[in-house]
């Protein structure tokens, strides 16, 4: 069954990429330059050694922002309780933020 062909292992995003990821995104500015994105995925695989797809990266933030959004709100109803802001919430909070000023879209 085996035709010598290996089968393609599927990249995990660990936190430490995903921080990679966050930090780029900042750093080369997608949003006004859309070929920044194959400079941040050279840079993503130059720190962490995996080569995600440019859309892979887009989709993974895209979720990122997503999830911190749904967390957001519902730490908005549950207003009082402070939890500690580690440094990939404060990284969300800015794309987030850099994402709604200007209208983004990730496709």
């Amino acid at each position: 069954m085996d035709k010598g062909k290996a089968k393609a292992t599927r990249l995990r995003f660990s936190y430490e990429d995903e921080l990679v990821l966050l930090k780029e995104f900042l750093n080369n500015d997608p949003v006004v330059n859309p070929k920044a994105w194959e400079v941040i995925q050279s840079h993503v695989l130059l720190v962490t050694g995996k080569k995600f797809l440019i859309k892979t990266l887009k989709q993974h933030l895209q979720m990122l922002l997503s999830t911190f959004t749904e967390k957001e709100k519902v730490e908005q109803v549950r207003s009082g309780i402070e939890e500690p802001v580690c440094e990939r919430t404060s990284l969300l909070q800015e794309v987030s933020s850099f994402c709604k000023e200007y209208h983004y879209d990730f496709k």
